[in-house]
């Protein structure tokens, strides 16, 4: 049967037809959100250490693809911060909706004490992202870039 001239269906190998819906993957989901990438990579912390966890472990164990966990994340030591940026945007927003009365000083205490506020379910996250931060060499440093982009914001409302 060479052809199937006619109009009917053809074999695309595999027991498939042509014109029929491709089979669902049997293999791991695909991590879709910032919050489930940060938990695999965590997870991978925690058995193989940071230093010896790679971008490539983690997008495998996401199923998910190098170019796509930079979609995410710019690199694998901005994954502890989590939404940082985030965070930068919501502390600007607060300073800017402030009362103009306020006193300069007053204001940047209300903003910096809303920024570190976290929610009673978060604090378990919060303190294994600070151990990272505060105890891996290289997130020690890099923390030295995002205390810059935090500074910054404080130093554009003071301006």
């Amino acid at each position: 049967m060479a052809g199937n001239v006619g109009g009917g269906r053809g074999h695309l190998g595999g027991g498939r037809v042509l014109g029929e819906p491709a089979p669902a993957s049997t293999g791991r989901p695909r991590i879709t959100t910032r919050a489930d990438l940060e938990h695999v990579a965590f997870g991978l912390f925690d058995r193989q250490g940071f230093e010896e966890t790679t971008i490539d472990d983690i997008a495998a164990a996401a199923g998910i693809g190098r170019r796509t966990f930079f979609r995410y994340f710019p690199s694998k030591n901005d994954i502890p911060w989590g939404d940082f940026d985030g965070e930068l945007d919501r502390m600007r927003a607060r300073l800017a909706a402030l009362p103009a009365e306020l006193p300069l000083m007053d204001a940047i205490r209300e903003a910096i004490v809303d920024f570190n506020r976290i929610a009673p379910d978060q604090a378990p996250q919060h303190r294994r992202r600070m151990r990272l931060i505060l105890w891996v060499p290289a997130l020690k440093a890099h923390s030295t870039l995002r205390f810059a982009a935090w500074r910054q914001v404080v130093a554009e409302f003071a301006a």
